[in-house]
């Protein structure tokens, strides 16, 4: 396996792990780089490894996580209020683009329908000074 490879099924297991984690903080990203550093030690002597493997060494994803979240109770409290923050502003945007959506929509209408009229107007006395 060439270190491309092997750079490569690195990268999709730390991705895969990333995944699992809604927001990550500083002690999440100091534990995805202790994950990655041994994960990389495991691909350069094992040159031959596949995702399997590393599942098999390292666990998958998901015991991954679970794994972190037992080994820090005192984290999780914090990192649920992030999550709750996190959905909250999700929430506010969502609602500010659609009310966008509607007052965008809604003055295009009325312009348009403006225009309909000056039009038809328009038309109206053109035809009054040609009779």
């Amino acid at each position: 396996m060439n270190s491309e490879k092997k750079t490569k099924l690195c990268k999709e297991y730390i991705s895969q792990i990333k995944c699992f984690f809604p927001v990550i903080r500083q002690n999440e990203k100091k534990y995805i780089n202790y994950i990655s550093t041994s994960v990389n030690d495991y691909c350069i002597d094992n040159p031959d490894a596949a995702i399997e493997d590393l599942y098999n060494i390292f666990g998958s994803p998901q015991e991954t996580i679970n794994s972190y979240m037992s080994e820090n109770p005192d984290n999780i409290v914090p990192y649920f209020k992030k999550i709750n923050v996190k959905k909250w502003i999700i929430r506010i945007l969502t609602f500010s683009l659609i009310a966008f959506l509607i007052v965008t929509s809604a003055s295009i209408w009325y312009y348009h329908r403006a225009d309909q009229i000056f039009e038809y107007e328009k038309n109206l006395i053109e035809q009054l000074n040609n009779k």
